[in-house]
């Protein structure tokens, strides 16, 4: 028990590895948005776009929580020889191999259909092999490369203040749609 307590990481690692996940959760939450916007535009007025905005922002926040909860537990499995001090490269680079792995199963049908495949229980099989083999190679090249451990932590100092800036817009979807459900239930 007390080697697990160990293991977990520090509040500084958490928040900068949360704001590593909700930058690409977010950024993709709102491509997935802007592709409908047209469609939304022609039949919604600009409360109901903005309502829905706010849903889908709220969805990214719950969303990057859950994926930092399962980073997190991803973590303590790993070999500590490979966390020590690298937790937030660790992290980030699992959560992102996740989420990049992730886009393929969000376009299982139109690649099913592109390659011409009835039977889809080979994508499953071949998706888990390449995400299994993607986190032994992150695994190789981030104890082996000191480099590429720097690169992350740049690349995260970087960003932190636009992930902070689209953590402000979750919390402001979060309030609309409690507003909404609070308006909703009241009236």
């Amino acid at each position: 028990m007390k080697s697990i307590i160990n293991r977990l990481p520090n509040r500084e690692q958490v928040v900068l590895l949360f704001l590593a996940i909700s930058l690409p959760i977010n950024f993709w939450a709102l491509v997935v948005f802007l592709q409908e916007l047209p469609a939304y535009v022609l039949r919604m007025s600009a409360w109901e776009i903005l309502s829905v905005l706010a849903y889908i922002l709220t969805l990214a926040l719950v969303d990057s929580l859950i994926l930092l909860a399962i980073c997190v537990i991803l973590l303590l499995f790993m070999p500590t020889s490979l966390l020590k001090g690298r937790y937030t490269a660790a992290g980030t680079m699992s959560a992102y191999l996740i989420i990049l792995w992730l886009i393929p199963i969000q376009y299982q049908e139109s690649i099913a259909a592109r390659f011409h495949v009835v039977e889809q229980s080979w994508f499953v099989w071949l998706w888990l092999a390449l995400l299994f083999a993607s986190f032994a190679l992150f695994a190789i090249i981030l104890v082996r490369s000191e480099k590429f451990e720097r690169m992350i932590r740049a690349y995260l100092e970087r960003v932190s203040l636009l992930a902070s800036v689209y953590l402000f817009f979750n919390f402001a979807g979060l309030l609309i749609v409690i507003a909404r459900n609070l308006i909703a239930a009241n009236g």
